[in-house]
């Protein structure tokens, strides 16, 4: 995979707000993901739809995507094991078929006779994936995909798939009658949060662009504190 770069990481904002995709965006997002250019002795073409299912179905921080090793990932189970993360919590994550089926294409073709103890994800050299180049892919989709970039401070952000996943998760448990505030502790702990209040502040920091589900969640607000530090 290729070593140079363009772009810089933004710098963590603690006043940043996320940049929440929408579900048309989403899909434009992969469409341009899964054609990237297949170039000579690179797997980067596999490598970036891959990577980004990753943050965004699986709700994947980019250091947990990036540390994966071959042994954290049970085929069988359709799962993932994130290994001492933020907080120092380890948790098993669940794939979708979508995603299962892209890690296996992945790990037939690119780690034909690995280890299980190698990286799933590598540069050309075979040194980890570096966050500077994968964001570059990621600006990359963006610009092919029409989602326009509001420059340093103002995202979209690698981490707002993230972000994104948790919001269209909740939206789609109210849609389908779900109760929320029963289910938020199940997405705080698939998510790798160190407490339920955490994921709160997910939907304190979208309030204006989904009050809906404020408002559904509403028997937390009176405990949980105003948006302050960054939280992933």
């Amino acid at each position: 995979m290729e070593s140079y770069c363009n772009f810089e990481i933004p710098k963590k904002s603690h006043a940043f707000k996320p940049y929440i995709f929408s579900v048309i965006e989403i899909n434009e997002f992969f469409e341009v993901a899964d054609r990237y250019p297949k170039k000579k002795s690179t797997y980067t073409h596999l490598v970036v739809p891959l990577f980004f299912r990753l943050l965004y179905y699986c709700g994947l921080r980019c250091a947990e995507a990036i540390n994966l090793h071959i042994r954290d990932i049970n085929i069988k189970n359709q799962t993932l094991y994130i290994e001492k993360s933020k907080y120092g919590k380890s948790r098993y994550v669940p794939m979708s078929e979508d995603v299962l089926k892209h890690i296996i294409e992945y790990i037939n073709i690119v780690h034909n006779n690995s280890d299980t103890d190698a990286l799933l994800f590598t540069n050309v050299h075979g040194d980890p994936l570096s966050e500077k180049c994968i964001y570059t892919k990621f600006r990359n989709i963006l610009w092919k995909a029409g989602i326009m970039h509001g420059g340093r401070g103002n995202g979209p952000r690698m981490h707002d798939l993230r972000h994104s996943y948790a919001v269209h998760r909740l939206q789609q448990w109210i849609e389908d009658g779900v109760n929320t505030n029963s289910m938020l502790p199940y997405l705080s702990a698939y998510m790798g949060h160190e407490n339920i209040y955490m994921t709160e502040e997910y939907l304190h920091l979208t309030y204006e662009q989904f009050s809906l589900i404020t408002q559904k969640m509403e028997p937390f607000n009176s405990v949980i504190p105003k948006v302050g530090d960054y939280l992933g």
